[in-house]
């Protein structure tokens, strides 16, 4: 079955990774162990909830540097212009 948590492109061994540091950071700050079940439960939550969100900044960020660079572009187009020769006395 597809996972549907915004995690879907991490490998294994970054899942099992990142599910152990959720681990360590739930028993450091809330005193709390977590068991394999609740840490991947607690893991795909957070991604459903926060993945779209990070994703659309993400998004946002890369629409702003395209934006700039297709300025930077356009200038250097403008700036490659010629001028025709000017018109010879009649």
């Amino acid at each position: 079955m597809p996972r549907d948590d915004g995690l879907k492109h991490l490998s294994r061994e970054e899942r099992a990774d990142l599910l152990g540091e959720l681990k360590d950071l739930v028993r450091d700050e809330f005193g709390e162990d977590l068991g394999d079940l609740r840490a991947e439960l607690l893991l795909e939550a957070l991604g459903k909830l926060l993945g779209p969100r990070y994703y659309n900044e993400a998004i946002s960020d890369a629409r702003a540097v395209a934006a700039a660079r297709a300025e930077t572009i356009q200038e250097e187009l403008f700036g490659l212009t010629r001028q025709p020769p000017p018109a010879a006395p009649r």
